[in-house]
């Protein structure tokens, strides 16, 4: 559900758009969803390179604060 999805979100951002994060997943087809937005599914793939690059950036910056 729209709902769960939307928590999920909420517990790994920082910038406070979840909905942002939740629209772009779903036109990076990370995320799909039914037309009426009842039923979300996540679609398994390797993330692209630059999201693996800022990932660890993200992880190696969160170890050193």
């Amino acid at each position: 559900r729209e709902r769960d999805v939307n928590e999920a979100i909420k517990l790994g951002e920082s910038f406070g758009d979840h909905v942002l994060l939740r629209r772009e997943l779903v036109t990076a087809r990370m995320l799909m969803r039914t037309p009426d937005g009842s039923v979300y599914r996540r679609i398994e793939q390797a993330p692209p390179e630059l999201a693996g690059y800022l990932v660890r950036e993200i992880m190696q910056k969160a170890r050193v604060a």
